[in-house]
């Protein structure tokens, strides 16, 4: 399921320079994690297995799935260590417009005129 919906350059882009992924031995590991929790969370959020149907999925929306996906993940990992940040208010605002980015994508794949466009029934 790993790295369907979104890159793991995308998710470390939208955490930030000062991501706690930077010189970790195991990140790669960890972001695949995030990434396929945060597919799951997609999927789960707007009812609809978008893994399995992207194939399916128009080039004009998949952008709207790799936000959603790749802001969650870029949440998980600020959360993971937010030490890691120069400043708490850093990751603060970091998680805070991932946050507001990942909602806008929700509720774009829940309109039903987006799904339609999608090409699903409802």
């Amino acid at each position: 399921m790993s790295y369907t919906l979104s890159t793991s350059a995308a998710i470390l882009y939208k955490s930030g320079k000062d991501n706690p992924m930077l010189g970790n031995s195991d990140s790669a590991a960890i972001i695949a994690k995030f990434s396929d929790e945060a597919e799951g969370v997609v999927c789960a959020m707007t009812h609809t297995d978008w893994v399995a149907n992207y194939s399916s999925v128009g080039a004009n929306f998949k952008p709207m799935l790799d936000e959603a996906v790749s802001c969650y993940a870029g949440l998980l990992i600020v959360n993971y260590d937010p030490t890691s940040y120069p400043l708490r208010s850093s990751a603060d605002g970091i998680k805070n417009v991932l946050n507001n980015n990942f909602e806008r994508a929700i509720r774009t794949l829940l309109e039903s005129n987006n799904r339609k466009a999608m090409g699903l029934n409802t």
